[in-house]
């Protein structure tokens, strides 16, 4: 087969299981598959750790919003 094309399949692959390696449900085989690649490819690394970040971010304890109580003190 052509170098080519299994780089890409490879490139295609490893951009489907960024979300799973994220979030912690890719399987051992798949972590292993996406760090292999990654280790050579800026693009996918890249956008593993764009993911980890916002990942980060929506599963963070800090909620920035206003405190309701405080908001419901001035028209009461």
């Amino acid at each position: 087969m052509n170098q080519t094309i299994d780089l890409e399949r490879a490139h295609l692959r490893t951009w489907e299981l960024l979300p799973w390696v994220v979030n912690g449900s890719a399987s051992e085989a798949e972590r292993a598959e996406v760090d292999e690649h990654a280790a050579t490819c800026e693009r996918c690394r890249a956008e593993l750790a764009l993911q980890s970040r916002l990942a980060s971010a929506v599963n963070a304890e800090t909620v920035m919003c206003p405190e309701m109580e405080k908001g419901l003190e001035r028209p009461w």
